[in-house]
């Protein structure tokens, strides 16, 4: 993709969300694309405005939402960053689906191409090596229990912890 486009963590969730519509029913209206985001008809409304202004959906209220061509490859290239952190999560680092979905959901913003390539590539070697997942799986196991009672603190140099005072 040449161009840059610059679309906000809330409008990469919207675009997603409408691709990940189109992919399950075929077509996506706003009241989809409502359910899913969990969010009210005026964001939603602004939030399609906005889309369609930068070339990425066509959008006409009371019909049918469609991704413009450059509108479906960012659309993939979001999904995909989405699938690859959740596939690490889950296969990786053997946390649950759901959780792994909701903290893939706040991390895929921040990830660039290059770290997004290795993550799919780390993923990739141990799927494909079972002998190696096999051993990284055990010595994580072990590796986890050691800490499983105590806190972050403990994992890490306490310099290293950012502290929020509240």
């Amino acid at each position: 993709m040449n161009e840059n486009i610059a679309l906000t963590p809330s409008l990469e969730d919207y675009i997603e969300a409408i691709y990940n519509t189109i992919t399950k029913k075929q077509v996506a209206r706003s009241k989809d694309v409502k359910q899913r985001l969990k969010v009210n008809g005026a964001s939603v409304t602004g939030a399609l405005r906005n889309l369609a202004e930068k070339g990425m959906i066509n959008y006409e209220p009371y019909e049918v939402i469609t991704l413009t061509p450059k509108g479906y490859k960012v659309a993939q290239i979001i999904a995909r960053r989405h699938e690859i952190l959740k596939d690490f999560i889950t296969n990786i680092l053997r946390i649950g689906v759901s959780e792994a979905e909701e903290v893939a959901c706040g991390m895929e913003h921040s990830l660039t191409p290059t770290v997004t390539m290795r993550l799919a590539a780390f993923v990739d070697l141990f799927e494909k090596n079972p002998d190696l997942n096999k051993m990284l799986q055990d010595s994580f196991e072990r590796f986890l229990n050691k800490f499983e009672d105590k806190t972050l603190d403990h994992c890490v140099k306490k310099d290293e912890i950012k502290r929020i005072e509240v």
